[in-house]
């Protein structure tokens, strides 16, 4: 199979639209159905940028064991260092490696024109789809803010159509145990392991001191609405990208995507993620203390 980026799934050369990444749709530049069938794994070579550019690219459909090598800065995501290459891809090719499932989360933006229709007063959670929604595939996190403008930012916020509360700050983080390590936790949001099922809801500087960050379980459909009486528009990023504009009656539906990324391990997923915390984030990191153990 051969194919360049950008070419869609026509193969016609036309540039990526703005249908979001992972829609599947005319213009996106995520790997066609049939090249994405025909492979066994995906070699990555590059940093944790990378690696979130590569399951971007396969949108929210099953994504082959990723094996990634650290090019990069960081290499949280990325365990193995380029001179274990050949040494690596032979095991891989032998089969037998351990592996760590890392969640994604499905996210689709409902727009207040695909209302028509709806129950008045329904959740987000109740409205239909209609062409007028986009839909986009995280690892990291799907952040709401406030943008340029001076107001904060005011959102609703529903689990499973009912309310949880109103969000006023700079913003809200809605963030992957594998996110929970990135702007989630310098938003003052709790680490968790890539291993544990749940939805990390974070708040970003909350004008309220009791706001504080917490974990909704997997299986729960997040509704992150931008009320009718908003002075301001709001704005949606996707790990970083394909930011979109949220105007008033807007929502973000957010739910875990059912094809989670597959990652080769350097030793076992937990070995591996707390040789991160400890030696790429320098987790608890400190002089031992004079006399301790006596």
């Amino acid at each position: 199979h051969t194919w360049r980026r950008g070419a869609g799934a026509g193969d016609d050369g036309s540039e990526p639209g703005a249908g979001g990444v992972g829609v599947g749709g005319d213009g996106d530049d995520t790997i066609p159905d049939g090249v994405a069938r025909a492979l066994d794994f995906c070699l990555v070579l590059g940093g944790d940028g990378t690696l979130l550019w590569t399951c971007h690219m396969f949108g929210n459909r099953a994504v082959p064991p990723l094996l990634p090598f650290n090019l990069g800065s960081l290499g949280f995501l990325t365990p193995f260092h380029p001179d274990e290459l050949p040494k690596q891809l032979a095991a891989a090719l032998s089969g037998g490696f351990p592996m760590i499932l890392r969640h994604r989360l499905h996210c689709t933006i409902m727009r207040a024109r695909c209302k028509a229709g709806a129950l008045a007063g329904a959740p987000p959670s109740k409205w239909s789809t209609h062409a007028c929604s986009n839909e986009y595939v995280v690892l990291n996190e799907v952040v709401i803010d406030r943008g340029t403008a001076a107001f904060l930012t005011n959102l609703e916020a529903f689990c499973d159509g009912h309310f949880v509360t109103h969000v006023q700050g700079d913003g809200l983080i809605v963030a992957t145990p594998t996110g929970s390590t990135a702007y989630n936790l310098a938003a003052g949001g709790s680490m968790l392991h890539p291993q544990v099922p749940g939805i990390l809801f974070t708040p970003i500087c909350p004008h309220s001191l009791s706001f504080r960050p917490l974990v909704f379980p997997d299986h729960v459909q997040l509704c992150i609405q931008v009320p009718e009486n908003t002075r301001a528009v709001m704005w949606c990023s996707f790990d970083g990208k394909d930011r979109q504009e949220l105007n008033a009656g807007d929502a973000v539906i957010i739910r875990m995507s059912q094809w989670p990324i597959p990652t080769v391990c350097s030793h076992d997923p937990s070995r591996d993620w707390f040789c991160g915390v400890r030696e790429g984030l320098h987790w608890n990191t400190r002089s031992v203390q004079a006399g301790a153990g006596q």
